[in-house]
């Protein structure tokens, strides 16, 4: 352990400790954190200067009726001139947050638009704030004009990127709420007790889901499996967890999970994506997110084992949505049916046994031990390593930061992550087949991660067999038509990247035939783009004119002759002043 003192440590990285090979101390802060801490300011920093800034103008609009002969900015040039400052800090903390916190794909273009909202708002604020020094020391009307309308563009800038902020935070229905909710259609979850009054929504202890009906319908036809497991254990699950935020009353990050035809509308491409848990946004964000900070439902103890179990399972049984779970989503105490012992087909054939996986990941005091060792053995190399949800040990390693640094003989440092890493991201490395050999006993892989490496045929031969990898990335590798028997090993499978390799479209093709639902990624989108947008030709060199070169040569020499001619003449002149003039006649000083 290194001895250097606290605050020598502040500012040391993973990447500085692998430069040297130390071992990074664990009480380290790293200039990650601080700017993500920074980052967290954003909220408490982002008030003042509305306020300041609001202020400004008021003042600026106020104060002429009040006192006419009034010429320079005077107390609105305090409130601006902190105010423009604070906009500045605001924006940055901002700017640093949006990197650093995961606001979700939904909310994508609303943070890329309150970002630079923001960034404009602290621009608008700066200029108007020196037209407004330039007024108070030389008034004139076409300053003021201009700094007056600068206030007026603050505030307007002020107006649109607090509301963007409020509907990242708050939902973009949380300001019209009130007036909407008086209007809200009968169907709609918040008075779904009255619509489905006629027809009383139940769901029985056992097996059959027989009681569930929609508004005042007494019949229904039984339920699929699938059904009857959203309707048992996911709809329970929802209500209890998301609708307080993705409902009818709040529509955080612009998603509703009340509503059958939202979460399945065009807009909401990849939220649930029937048969692919793994690219279903909906799974991701509760058991799979890129970070603890993103793990949802925000603010909440995370989902159980068996909660996410029967998402998985919902969804990779083909996420069926019946419409006699209206009432069950409207309530937030709504509690999951107990599953009877007998499991359904569809569960059985497609869900992942969460029993299962908890007790492959039980951990001896040796395992503990093991994981610890290599864990420390990791991130002193400067390898990240972390947890892929809060409720979980499994594990991530990311040996992408050293990029060519990183060795086949650092991918033996992962011995004793055998039980418990799932994520292994080795793109960009030194990566041989050597290398990938060793990874032959890591049996709970679900993503690796291979692009741009030295692996062939041979070393992903040695990975045949993984039961549990749903993600393989070969861009830019040596693989060829070989691996796709490889390939063809892994039952789980669902997203595969062959860009740039050696396979061809006569073995893709015959992939795709065997495996109908996995997801082969050749790059076939940057190609189109490609051919949309070709490279413009180079430019042409003109030949060159003899005549005209041999006029230049001729030029040329001329201009070196006659700067020779110059230098020499000036030469013979100062050598001429050198020579020593002839002494006159002494004549004793006497005058005629």
């Amino acid at each position: 352990m290194s001895t250097l003192p606290r605050l020598g440590r502040l500012l040391y990285t993973p990447r500085i400790y692998a430069g040297n090979g130390a071992t990074m101390p664990d009480d380290a802060m790293t200039l990650d954190m601080f700017l993500r801490f920074f980052g967290r300011l954003h909220p408490m920093v982002v008030h003042f200067p509305i306020a300041l800034l609001v202020t400004a103008a008021v003042i600026e609009l106020w104060s002429p009726k009040r006192n006419p002969e009034q010429k320079g900015p005077g107390a609105a040039l305090v409130c601006l001139t902190i105010g423009a400052l604070g906009a500045v800090a605001a924006a940055a903390f901002g700017w640093l947050n949006a990197e650093y916190e995961n606001h979700g794909r939904a909310l994508a273009q609303t943070l890329f638009w309150h970002r630079w909202l923001g960034v404009s708002l602290a621009v608008v604020s700066i200029v108007t704030w020196i037209f407004a020094l330039i007024q108070a020391k030389k008034p004139n009307p076409g300053t003021r004009r201009c700094y007056r309308i600068g206030l007026l563009a603050t505030v307007g800038l002020v107006a649109g990127t607090g509301h963007l902020g409020g509907v990242m935070t708050h939902g973009d229905t949380y300001l019209t709420a009130p007036f909407e909710a008086r209007n809200r259609p009968k169907s709609d979850a918040s008075s779904s007790g009255e619509a489905a009054g006629a027809g009383d929504a139940s769901v029985s202890d056992g097996g059959e889901a027989s009681g569930l009906t929609s508004s005042g319908d007494t019949a229904t036809k039984p339920m699929s499996a699938n059904a009857e497991l959203f309707a048992k254990q996911v709809a329970p699950i929802l209500a209890a967890h998301c609708i307080e935020c993705h409902g009818p009353a709040k529509k955080k990050a612009g998603l509703r999970l009340d509503n059958k035809d939202e979460v399945f509308a065009d807009k909401q491409e990849g939220l649930v994506v029937a048969g692919k848990p793994i690219e279903s946004l909906l799974y991701e964000v509760v058991a799979d997110p890129a970070s603890p900070d993103e793990q949802m439902p925000k603010d909440s103890d995370p989902l159980t084992a068996a909660q996410l179990k029967a998402i998985h399972d919902w969804i990779a049984g083909g996420a069926e949505w019946p419409d006699s779970v209206v009432e069950i989503l409207a309530d937030p105490d709504a509690k999951p049916v107990e599953e009877s012992p007998k499991k359904s087909a569809s569960t059985e054939a497609t869900g992942t046994d969460a029993a299962a996986k908890s007790q492959a990941s039980a951990e001896s005091a040796e395992d503990r031990a093991a994981r610890e060792a290599a864990r420390g053995a990791l991130l002193g190399r400067g390898i990240h390593v972390q947890q892929i949800a809060a409720n979980t040990s499994d594990l991530e390693a990311n040996f992408a930061v050293l990029g060519k640094r990183a060795t086949d003989d650092d991918v033996a440092k992962l011995a004793g992550l055998e039980k418990t890493l799932t994520w292994l991201n080795l793109s960009r490395t030194s990566l041989s087949d050597a290398g990938v050999s060793r990874l032959k006993e890591f049996s709970r892989l679900e993503k690796v991660n291979l692009a741009q490496t030295g692996v062939s045929d041979q070393g992903l031969e040695s990975l045949a067999g993984l039961a549990e990898l749903e993600y393989l990335n070969l861009f830019g590798t040596e693989v060829t038509d070989a691996s796709l028997a490889t390939i063809r090993t892994f039952p789980k499978l669902q997203k595969l990247y062959l860009w740039n390799t050696k396979v061809t479209d006569d073995g893709v093709a015959a992939l795709r035939a065997d495996r109908p639902t996995l997801t082969i990624d050749r790059g076939e989108a940057a190609k189109v783009i490609a051919e949309l947008n070709p490279p413009k030709p180079k430019p042409i060199a003109p030949k060159p004119d003899p005549a005209k070169a041999a006029a230049d040569k001729k030029a040329a020499e001329k201009a070196a002759a006659e700067k020779a001619a110059a230098e020499k003449k000036a030469a013979e002149k100062k050598a001429a002043e050198k020579k020593p003039k002839p002494r006159e006649e002494d004549t004793g000083g006497r005058s005629d």
